[in-house]
């Protein structure tokens, strides 16, 4: 595929570094190892992600020429066409359509390649004068399968922030701490930590933690929730995929940009259902069907499936085109 530069906030493992060189094996990784978590500093975006990005774009316009470079997401993506560099692509879009963020990117990248992961981010863009493919987003967290309840109490997660229906969390929270029935509730979004503990219920709040914590505290629990709200952008792959690598059985919220992940594990549940009961049931999940669900991740969700469906999509749209 030829020279090419990745250029990305945060810190490619090696595990992915390995996994996208399977496709492109003169890959250079341009990275800001410590890039604000949160994409805040001070409570700014300005001085997070903003900041940040024009940071390691810099890093990539000093380091040696390469023939094309892709940005893991569409701020660095600005910041490198800012500072001139050329035969770009972007992957990720991260924004809501038509809100004043999505308006911005449009303004900035024009018709740079994009790759979303969703069909209406994609078919947004298109409207709006650009270019983009939508791939089904994976990823490879290193998930320790999980295991049934199998006599102890289940245990459910739910974590991160993007999108998340507040409400209909609240809704469930309150009906654990109804403490009707025994059960562990463990909340991964960063306002802990604390906690509650009735007769019967418990419930933990998690407070920011490193993504390595965050998915051993998934893979520890026997059932997964995932409110998600409908706002047009994507929103919950990464929690829902770390889960099916996990072999997680999985209750989430009608998203469309969770639609393809239906399927075996999977399951729906309307937002202003009541979902304790059937999450429960779901911890007793065989560890039979959890292998399954497994298997299915490795084979449609992991990052070796992700970044070929990546590759394959930019090239549809003659990307990185012939080496000069």
């Amino acid at each position: 595929m030829g020279d090419i530069r990745m250029v990305m906030l945060g810190r490619l493992s090696d595990r992915s570094r390995q996994e996208w060189s399977r496709r492109v094996p003169d890959l250079d990784v341009i990275e800001l190892a410590h890039a604000a978590p949160s994409g805040l500093r001070l409570g700014r975006r300005a001085l997070g992600i903003g900041a940040d990005s024009m940071a390691v774009a810099l890093k990539a316009r000093l380091a040696r020429p390469a023939h094309a470079t892709v940005a893991m997401s569409p701020w660095p993506g600005v910041a490198c066409r800012m500072f001139g560099i050329k035969n770009l692509a972007i992957v990720g879009l991260y924004a809501q359509p038509h809100s004043k963020p999505w308006d911005f990117l449009v303004r900035k990248l024009g018709d740079t390649p994009l790759v979303v992961t969703s069909e209406r981010e994609a078919s947004d863009w298109v409207a709006a004068g650009g270019r983009a493919r939508p791939v089904v987003w994976g990823g490879t967290f290193g998930s320790a399968l999980s295991k049934p309840k199998s006599g102890s109490v289940p245990r459910v997660f739910v974590g991160g922030t993007s999108d998340r229906d507040g409400r209909a969390l609240g809704r469930f929270v309150e009906s654990v701490m109804g403490d009707r029935v025994a059960v562990e509730l463990v909340i991964a979004n960063g306002s802990g930590p604390r906690q509650w503990v009735g007769r019967r219920s418990r419930v933990e709040w998690l407070p920011y933690i490193p993504q390595s914590q965050f998915i051993a505290a998934l893979s520890r629990s026997h059932a997964v929730y995932l409110p998600v709200r409908e706002t047009g952008r994507s929103a919950g792959q990464m929690v829902l995929v770390a889960s099916m690598e996990a072999g997680l059985p999985t209750l989430i919220h009608p998203n469309e940009s969770l639609q393809p992940y239906h399927g075996e594990g999977i399951e729906c549940v309307d937002a202003v259902g009541h979902p304790l009961d059937r999450l429960i049931r779901m911890a007793d999940t065989t560890e039979d069907v959890r292998r399954s669900i497994r298997k299915r991740w490795e084979r449609d969700f992991s990052l070796r499936a992700f970044s070929s469906n990546v590759l394959d999509a930019l090239g549809q749209m003659d990307w990185p085109g012939s080496i000069r």
